[in-house]
């Protein structure tokens, strides 16, 4: 058999199975900071995001400032779309107290997030959408910031 390292085959293929594991390790991985401008009405909207990428699977792992407040730190989320002009990402935080119970907006239990992160500039647009009970409109809210990269 051919030797295609010149040393003995069990040495040979301990480098080229080094070599696979190296390329598959996570140096992609990233972790995004994201504030975010927050309206005074926009009380679903979170102010700061952090996204930490895993490479190997289409996750994402989300905290913000919103579910913190309700006791949910970690939440895991979705890549949606990843490419030459931004990077999707959505999430959801469920088995929330029921909020505004004595205002006119809509009750609401949870929140599906969705954010759009340019990788121009790093902006992020973040769009929140309350999931409401029966019969209700949910009132989406939109905000805008600036990421930056942590690693």
């Amino acid at each position: 058999m051919f030797n295609f390292c010149g040393k003995p085959k069990l040495t040979c293929g301990l480098i080229i199975v080094g070599a696979v594991m190296a390329s598959l390790s996570p140096v992609c991985a990233e972790t995004w900071v994201c504030d975010v401008n927050v309206g005074k009405r926009q009380h679903v909207l979170p102010a700061k995001v952090t996204f930490k990428f895993d490479e190997y699977i289409q996750d994402v792992i989300v905290t913000d400032s919103y579910s913190q407040r309700f006791g949910v730190n970690v939440i895991r989320g979705e890549v949606r779309a990843d490419n030459d002009k931004s990077r999707r990402i959505s999430w959801e935080v469920s088995g929330i107290p029921i909020q505004n119970k004595n205002s006119d907006f809509a009750w609401f239990t949870g929140v599906a997030f969705k954010a759009a992160v340019m990788n121009k500039d790093k902006k992020i647009i973040l769009t929140a959408i309350p999931k409401i009970r029966a019969s209700q409109h949910a009132i989406s809210q939109r905000g805008v910031g600036k990421c930056m990269i942590k690693n």
